[in-house]
């Protein structure tokens, strides 16, 4: 059993102005990196990295943690595919325990994986899993959509008048069924995710639309089927905003306001009025939502609580000035004034987020810049004000327990996965906090948690 050690758009380190770290060079040879992401791709559990670069020869490329120190070897050819690469996602596809890579291009717009054929790193062709066709791949989704233990593909598929969203049922092993169409006809789909809102063990899907005029936000419940229908339509962004020039850039899950439910906050532009960022209160844990409130900050925003306080913080990246910060939480939601520099030492920022790079259990930062071709880290020394994730808190209850099991993080939860007493793997979900054992015969089970920053604990339940 290999356990991911998952980047993170988060960041903890010293406060105050100006109080930069030391940078340390990964590698300037990939021309013009971009949008990195961590995980464990060789059979130690030290966090790798990848970085696509999408100069005059494409490429994506991994980096070995040498000793679980920081220490990174060479790049490594993944792909040199010629295409314009969009995406990536760190993904055991074919279920084989390693991580395979997962990849969206352009020119031509298809989604291609390559398979980790030794669990070493040593990667294999691409191989295409959905062809250019008359509908654009927006974007992709990897989870396990219909609860069967092995992770399938959802699509955002743009065609010229209407989006939908499609799957494509992993059959194991990677092999793909046909295209699933999931919700169809919806209009300018921007910002998608998939989480359970009103925790049944079903995946639902938050996105906004167009479809009743200038743009909402809304989430769409799984009935069980696999089919959708729109239940809770938030509502309108605040006059003069509301107008057809608004695009909705982010939607973000997050406990803003501390009372142990999650709320949404959407990231937005007006072509008049500019950055516009609001947050609806989640009122019961099952769906239900308030009205808009204004957040005065800018796009870009990630939440976590920098400064272990309790309340949640706002991670920027600005890379008009190359420079990435963090803006603390005063406590009444409405002054995240004071802002905390990380650092200044790229020449455009293409990329930043966080990862274990050390092995101290202090989450470290990764920044990539094209101006220098800089792809580099930050140690969490733990000077100031560091998070200790040692002191990551996860309660598993009822156990025993006759059915539903329910699971609270003080972070946010990536995936859940159960194993039986032989250690073989029976079900993978994500982005959920409650589990039906229901199916399952009486015995003992191993509840894996894996949260966003990759640390991962395993406690065992015992099924009535």
């Amino acid at each position: 059993m290999r356990f991911l050690l998952i980047g993170s758009l988060f960041f903890s380190l010293q406060i105050g102005f100006g109080q930069e770290i030391e940078q340390q060079i990964i590698s300037q040879e990939i021309e013009n990196p971009s949008r990195p992401i961590a995980g464990t791709i060789d059979s130690d559990t030290a966090a790798d990295l990848v970085v696509f670069s999408n100069d005059v020869v494409p490429s994506i490329h991994w980096f070995k943690n040498l000793d679980g120190q920081g220490a990174f070897g060479e790049p490594q050819v993944i792909s040199n595919h010629v295409a314009l690469y969009l995406s990536t996602s760190l993904n055991d596809i074919d279920g084989d325990g390693d991580n395979d890579l997962v990849y969206l291009e352009n020119n031509p717009n298809v989604l291609a994986w390559s398979e980790n054929l030794d669990g070493e790193g040593s990667f294999g062709p691409r191989q295409i899993v959905i062809e250019e066709g008359a509908e654009y791949i927006q974007m992709f989704m990897v989870t396990d959509l219909d609860n069967d233990s092995d992770l399938d593909i959802v699509i955002v598929a743009s065609g010229p008048i209407y989006d939908r969203f499609v799957w494509y049922e992993n059959l194991g092993n990677a092999i793909f069924q046909n295209a699933q169409v999931l919700l169809d006809e919806q209009s300018k789909v921007q910002a998608p995710s998939l989480y359970d809102f009103n925790q049944d063990g079903q995946l639902d899907l938050l996105f906004a639309h167009s479809n009743d005029g200038p743009p909402r936000v809304a989430w769409f419940q799984n009935n069980g089927n696999l089919s959708f229908i729109e239940t809770f339509l938030f509502d309108g962004f605040t006059i003069p905003t509301r107008s057809d020039d608004i695009n909705v850039w982010t939607l973000d899950k997050v406990d803003i306001n501390t009372d142990g439910i999650k709320d949404v906050v959407a990231g937005a532009f007006h072509d008049k009025f500019g950055d516009l960022v609001y947050w609806a209160e989640g009122l019961d844990g099952m769906g239900s939502f308030g009205n808009w409130q204004n957040l005065s900050v800018p796009n870009g925003f990630q939440f976590y609580d920098m400064d272990n306080d309790g309340d949640q913080d706002i991670l920027q990246g600005n890379r008009f000035v190359d420079r990435v910060y963090w803006r603390e939480n005063q406590g009444d939601l409405t002054d995240f004034n004071q802002q905390h520099t990380i650092t200044t030492q790229i020449d455009r920022l293409t990329g930043y987020f966080c990862a274990l790079v050390d092995g101290d259990n202090r989450i470290d930062l990764v920044t990539t810049s094209s101006g220098d071709n800089k792809i580099a880290w930050y140690q969490n020394a733990g000077t100031l004000n560091t998070q200790d994730l040692t002191r990551s808190k996860l309660v598993i209850y009822p156990n025993p327990t006759p059915d539903l099991l329910q699971i609270k993080h003080n972070l946010p939860i990536e995936s859940i996965a159960i194993y039986n007493s032989i250690g073989t793997r029976l079900l993978l979900t994500t982005n959920t906090a409650r589990i039906s054992l229901a199916r399952f015969p009486s015995g003992l089970y191993f509840v894996k948690v894996k949260d966003e920053l990759g640390m991962i604990k395993i406690d065992k339940v015992v099924k009535e």
